[in-house]
């Protein structure tokens, strides 16, 4: 479905998108003013077949005509994935409690991260925290996402890595000036096939060249657990150059050359 029109719509409750039986993706072209007392909005979003279950287009935003009241918040709820595709002009520390969430412009505020959910998209993202459990997932099932502040990463947090069949490989960059790349322990890399993988490489996925640091524990490899689908990649092996870690991955070569001798 589209859902489209010229007005912004002002929601004052929860916004739900979806179903666990369906085979397509919502697309809600409107801006959305989320609400006008200053508080917030949740969207829930049913977890159906696509990878991207509902995407909003158009500008997330708390005022009709004031640009500086823009205190509100925004959370997202259930397993599906919600892609913002348009600006998140909004301040106050928002929250992805289930799912994923795609950010694929801009956004103003912080997120907090829990567990059994992700933020990712190919966007910039300001300061986020991961919980245990919860994730960074760069990019839309591959490209890059921009993390233009600070992060922490508690301990069993996740990188979520997409490496996809058409070559594209998740990957995030971060950027700013004294800013804190902070791991409480240890980091799940998690490197996930889409598709048929059926090519090695060896890839940036993480890259904190262009930022000024001044906590980078997130970017020591002691501090990363490998994990990865044993059935379509047979070795992957991280390794540091010029302030960005690569990722070199082997997959299983289901047609193997026969080679006899005799």
């Amino acid at each position: 479905a589209i859902l489209g029109g010229d007005n912004k719509e002002s929601i004052s409750q929860n916004l739900s998108f979806g179903s666990p039986y369906a085979n397509g993706t919502i697309i809600l072209e409107n801006d959305i003013n989320v609400n006008q007392n200053n508080s917030g909005m949740g969207f829930v979003v049913l977890d159906g077949s696509p990878f991207v279950d509902a995407r909003i287009e158009g500008i997330i935003t708390n005022s009709y005509n004031n640009a500086e009241n823009l205190n509100a918040s925004i959370t997202k709820y259930n397993d599906g994935v919600l892609a913002l595709d348009g600006p998140i002009y909004i301040t106050r520390n928002s929250e992805v409690r289930g799912g994923g969430l795609l950010v694929n412009d801009k956004a103003s505020c912080k997120f907090k991260v829990f567990e059994n959910a992700w933020i990712g998209g190919t966007g910039i993202a300001k300061d986020l925290e991961v919980q245990t459990g919860g994730g960074i997932r760069p990019g839309e099932q591959g490209g890059e996402m921009e993390i233009a502040g600070n992060i922490t990463l508690q301990d069993g947090a996740k990188f979520i890595i997409d490496v996809n069949s058409n070559g594209s490989v998740g990957a995030a960059k971060f950027t700013g000036s004294n800013v804190s790349l902070k791991a409480e322990g240890t980091i799940k890399l998690d490197v996930r096939a889409v598709g048929e993988i059926t090519k090695a490489g060896r890839t940036k996925i993480l890259d904190w060249s262009e930022a000024t640091t001044k906590d980078t524990t997130a970017f020591n490899l002691d501090n990363y657990e490998i994990e990865f689908d044993e059935e379509v990649f047979s070795f992957i092996k991280l390794s540091t150059e010029d302030n960005a870690i690569y990722m070199t991955h082997y997959f299983n070569n289901k047609n193997p050359t026969m080679i006899f001798i005799w």
